[in-house]
C-alpha cells in the first residue's frame, strides 16, 4: 500500500528517539527540549502517584489507630453492659466510616487514573521517558514511603 498509511503507526518497540506523539495528538516531542519536557511531565506524576498511594496508607494507618484506641477506651471502661454496648455504637459511627470510606473511594479511584495515564505515557516504548516514569515512582517511593513494611504488597505495580 503505497499510501503512506503505515507511517502513521506507533513504533511498538523499545527505542531511544525525541519524535513522541505522548498521550493527545498535540503533545508531540519533535526536539530534545520537547522530549525533556515530556521525561518532566512523566517524571511528575510518577512522583504524584506514590503520594496519592503514601496518603491512602497513611489514612488507613490513622483509621487503625484511632479504632485501637477507641477499643482500648472501651476495654477500661466500667464493668458496667449498659455503658460499653452504647460505646461500642460510637465506636464505627455510619457519618465517620462513610466519610472515610469516599475519601478511601474517591483516592483510589484517582490513583488508578495516574496509574492508567503513566501505563499510556510507558506505551509511547520511549526508553527516555520510561525511564522518567520509573525515576518519579521511585523518587516519590524513597520520600513518601521509605521501606515496604510487612504485610504491604510489594508487587503492587499500579
Amino acid at each position: 500500500q503505497g499510501n503512506g498509511s503505515h507511517m502513521d503507526m506507533m513504533d511498538m518497540t523499545l527505542h531511544f528517539g525525541t519524535h513522541e506523539t505522548v498521550l493527545f495528538k498535540w503533545w508531540k516531542t519533535e526536539t530534545v527540549i520537547g522530549l525533556l519536557i515530556a521525561c518532566l511531565i512523566s517524571f511528575l506524576l510518577g512522583f504524584f502517584y506514590e503520594g496519592v498511594k503514601a496518603l491512602r496508607f497513611w489514612l488507613a494507618a490513622q483509621d487503625a489507630v484511632t479504632r485501637r484506641n477507641r477499643r482500648e477506651e472501651l476495654d477500661n471502661v466500667e464493668d458496667n453492659e449498659s455503658v460499653r454496648s452504647n460505646s461500642r455504637l460510637l465506636m464505627g459511627t455510619p457519618v465517620s466510616s462513610c466519610k472515610l470510606r469516599v475519601t478511601h473511594a474517591f483516592l483510589h479511584g484517582f490513583q488508578s487514573f495516574f496509574g492508567l495515564i503513566l501505563m499510556l505515557i510507558a506505551m509511547t516504548f520511549n526508553l527516555y521517558i520510561i525511564v522518567a516514569v520509573s525515576a518519579g515512582m521511585a523518587v516519590g517511593f524513597f520520600l513518601f514511603h521509605g521501606a515496604p513494611q510487612v504485610g504491604d504488597n510489594a508487587n503492587d505495580c499500579c
